[in-house]
């Protein structure tokens, strides 16, 4: 009797730890951090399509604003700060010149004279030009205006900085004689990292690597910067720029560019171009514009917006569309055989280089996508990005960024030159992600055909040439097929997927779950997203099995706020939830599903989804 006493009270105990626990955790949940599913709030980048020039805006996550390079003349009225009204700003606390070219200073200006601004920093007045343009700056900086210190940070809140590295040709306490080199002018570009969290970015204006005569400063600071995430390309994606050394100490997953379109330059070079993207190590690689329009290798879609929580990141398009990406700290981890599929494929577009491939995630939870290989007959490539793909998410790749010579095409991922093509008429396409093949597509001949990309009839069932079909829905300049989203020949049946994603203690914000519901054909229902000690026996509801027990976390889970909700029309949504160590609960696992709870529409009610789990450190 006695230990039957002790084992309750010890249950008691335990269940009261759990719901003190579920109960803190999911208030902060609300906060800042947000819904996993969506994009991640803190720190926000904006490189602006300025034309043939650079103007980047930086808010931090206390709303500090840092404006770098402000783009050719009437950037600043035109573009500058109409996104920062966007953005919500209402002072730009830092106004940053990287160096004195029109198409870095032009609409500084503008931006100074009808905005707040609280201050303005640059390399000082050694060999300062006496261009129009600069004079205009100088003018309108004022007595605002400061020269930057090597090594001091831009302080923009709630942990973020950013730190300059070099200016005027100095790196650290070493100053490097530029006399004699070609384009000085770009040499004593300011150059800094940007940190937030886990996340950190390249910003060098146009400092230059050597080719040309120029002097090879990047090879200089490169060291001093170290890994990076995100690499804003240097000039413009010149010959002078970016060389294998710089490429090499900062290890870019994602490259960003600003250049005008079909500009005479030739920017982004192909050379540029090719280093960036290697088919060996292939990374994201968008510009604003379409450049030279010449080259392949980088995908298009005007200005780029980057918001990260310092964990993974969010690059939103001017079309709209995104790319969710895992810093490169989080390390990608093996995923069960048949997680990701080929889910469509246009093999012979009319628009020559306006092949694509498409996959797929299923579940059963997030995967990171860094090392996966997709290789076929006509060649093979690496990804080096870390994509973050949810259950019921695509991932698009293709030939061309430039939407005129590509059909139309969505933004996707661009292909580095010449990794890939797809036969038309026989091929074998396989996808292997950390060694194990995920998914494999062998034909001799496939539906679809010029001008009609084919299209995966049932997504959660093993590839082959019968679970293909001719796409019916029209894109783009007139091709047939459904780039980047639900197929017109689908007839998966969907279930719902609880997913979790576990953040380690070194996370931004500290250690913590996702929890994340995935419920493609369930969208604009009523749901619970609930916790359990236990999956077994399990309970019954309206006749359907659900694998948690009815136990004080079920129901403390079932009543805390934002836990019920309606699943929006992505057909995904999460929360976040704080995991201290707590004394008793070490080792413990604590199982999430959840459960359809709206009987509308053709969806069986109820519908529930399996049961994803964590353990307590």
């Amino acid at each position: 009797m006695r230990t039957s006493d002790s084992t309750r009270h010890r249950y008691a105990v335990l269940y009261s730890l759990l719901a003190i626990w579920v109960l803190s955790g999911l208030v902060r949940a609300q906060g800042p951090v947000g819904d996993p599913t969506k994009a991640p709030t803190g720190l926000t980048v904006v490189v602006l399509d300025v034309g043939q020039g650079d103007a980047t805006i930086i808010v931090g996550p206390t709303g500090t604003a840092l404006v770098v390079d402000g783009g050719p003349q009437n950037s600043g009225k035109n573009v500058i700060i109409p996104m920062l009204n966007k953005l919500g700003v209402k002072t730009v606390h830092f106004v940053l010149a990287t160096h004195y070219h029109a198409d870095h200073v032009g609409g500084l200006d503008e931006l100074i004279d009808n905005f707040t601004v609280l201050s303005v920093w640059d390399r000082g007045l050694v060999g300062a030009p006496t261009t129009t343009s600069y004079k205009s700056y100088s003018r309108a900086a004022g007595s605002k205006r400061n020269t930057v210190v090597v090594g001091s940070s831009f302080v923009l809140g709630g942990g973020a900085k950013a730190t300059v590295l070099a200016s005027n040709g100095k790196v650290g306490s070493k100053t490097y004689s530029l006399k004699g080199t070609q384009q000085i002018e770009n040499s004593r570009s300011i150059a800094i990292r940007l940190e937030y969290g886990d996340f950190s970015m390249w910003l060098g204006g146009d400092l230059l690597g050597g080719a040309n005569g120029t002097f090879d400063l990047e090879s200089k600071v490169a060291p001093v910067c170290g890994d990076v995430d995100v690499y804003h390309v240097n000039h413009h994606g010149s010959n002078t720029s970016s060389n294998s050394t710089l490429l090499g100490w900062l290890k870019p997953e994602v490259s960003m560019v600003s250049n005008g379109a079909r500009n005479p330059y030739g920017h982004p070079t192909t050379s540029v171009t090719n280093r960036i993207n290697p088919k060996s190590s292939s990374s994201l690689f968008m510009s604003t514009s379409v450049g030279a329009a010449s080259n392949l290798g980088y995908a298009v879609d005007g200005t780029i917006t980057l918001t990260t929580d310092g964990y993974r990141y969010r690059i939103t398009g001017g079309s709209g569309r995104s790319f969710d990406i895992y810093t490169d700290e989080v390390a990608a981890t093996p995923v069960p055989a048949g997680t990701l599929r080929i889910s469509e494929l246009h093999r012979n577009p009319r628009n020559s280089e306006g092949e694509y491939l498409e996959i797929y995630c299923q579940g059963p939870g997030p995967v990171n996508l860094r090392g996966l290989v997709v290789s076929g007959n006509l060649g093979t490539f690496t990804l080096r990005t870390p994509y973050r793909l949810l259950p019921g998410e695509y991932l698009l790749f293709d030939m061309q960024g430039d939407r005129a010579r590509n059909g139309g095409l969505p933004l996707a991922h661009c292909l580095p030159y010449r990794a890939i093509t797809f036969g038309n008429s026989f091929d074998t396409l396989k996808l292997t992600l950390n060694g194990i093949e995920q998914d494999r597509l062998s034909f001799n001949s496939l539906p679809g055909g010029y001008g009609v990309a084919s299209e995966r009839v049932r997504l959660n069932t093993a590839t082959n040439t019968f679970n293909f079909a001719a796409a019916t829905t029209s894109y783009g300049t007139g091709d047939k097929g459904t780039p980047g989203v639900q197929n017109s020949a689908d007839k998966t049946v969907y279930a719902p997927i609880a997913a979790m994603e576990v953040l380690p203690a070194s996370a931004p914000g500290g250690r913590a779950i996702h929890m994340i519901a995935t419920a493609t054909a369930h969208a604009l229902k009523q749901h619970a997203m609930v916790m359990s000690l236990g999956t077994s026996p399990g309970m019954t509801i309206g006749g359907t099995h659900i694998p948690l027990n009815p136990d004080a976390l079920f129901n403390a889970s079932l009543m805390l706020p934002g836990v019920i909700g309606q699943i929006p029309s992505s057909g995904r949504r999460g929360l976040r939830i704080s995991v201290p160590t707590v004394a008793g609960l070490q080792g413990l696992r604590a199982y999430y599903g959840h459960v359809i709870l709206d009987a509308t529409g053709p969806v069986p009610f109820p519908a529930a989804s399996n049961a994803a789990f964590f353990v307590f450190p």
